[in-house]
Formats: C-alpha cells, sequence, structure tokens
C-alpha cells in the first residue's frame, strides 16, 4: 500500500480481513483460493476477461514499480535494473522485512508459543 499511496497509482483497493478476523468474502476467494494476502488481481491483456492473481508482496511491488515508470511521471521507487548495490540492498532490507514481519506474526498469533521462525498465516 505504501508504495501504491507513494507513486500515486491510479489502482482500486478492497479490504480483505486476515484470517484472524473473520472468514475471507466467497468471492475472493473464488479469485484467490489460497487467501493469501496481499493479492494483486490484474485482468489479462487480451484474455477475454481474464485475471491473473499476485500474491506475492514483493513481486507485486516490482510489478507495481514497473508498470508505472518514471518516464510516465511516477516517482521511481526501486533500483534501476543495472543497479546492482542498490538491488543488493533492496533484497537485504526485503530479507529484514520478512524477518520482523514473521516474529510480529508469532508474537500476535501465537504468544504463547516460541517467538522466532514461524510464519503468518495471512
Amino acid at each position: 500500500m505504501l508504495l501504491i499511496e507513494e507513486k500515486q497509482i491510479p489502482i482500486n483497493i478492497e479490504l480483505v480481513a486476515m484470517r484472524s478476523y473473520g472468514d475471507k468474502p466467497r468471492e475472493f476467494l473464488d479469485l484467490v483460493p489460497s487467501g493469501l494476502l496481499p493479492a494483486l488481481i490484474v485482468e489479462e491483456e487480451g484474455g477475454g476477461g481474464r485475471k491473473r492473481v499476485i500474491t506475492e508482496s514483493q513481486v507485486i511491488m516490482e510489478l507495481l514499480d514497473r508498470w508505472h515508470p518514471s518516464s510516465e511521471g511516477y516517482k521511481p521507487m526501486l533500483p534501476d535494473d543495472d543497479d546492482t548495490d542498490g538491488w543488493n540492498t533492496y533484497d537485504s532490507l526485503a530479507r529484514l522485512e520478512r524477518e520482523l514481519f514473521s516474529w510480529w506474526c508469532s508474537l500476535i498469533f501465537r504468544p504463547e508459543g516460541p517467538r522466532l521462525g514461524g510464519g503468518c498465516g495471512a
């Protein structure tokens, strides 16, 4: 959401609760059977209304940044393709973010359990 807001991407956002807050809507599960969040649903070009679902947050960020480039007036948020140092830093920070999120999920969803590692079932 931060990348979308910062780049000011015109996009339709629908909020879906994490499973800890109850069941997900049937129409969401029809599109995203795994129920994973976040989910980006895009209509395939020339696909006759077919939709493609992307559920990996890092992939979603990279696609949105690529689909809304600075050459079209959008603020660049990720390193240029040839910026090896920038991508190495990005990868390191993304790994740290996933680790911190995992710890947070362990604390929130399994407060009596182990504090390190584990995942968060969105």
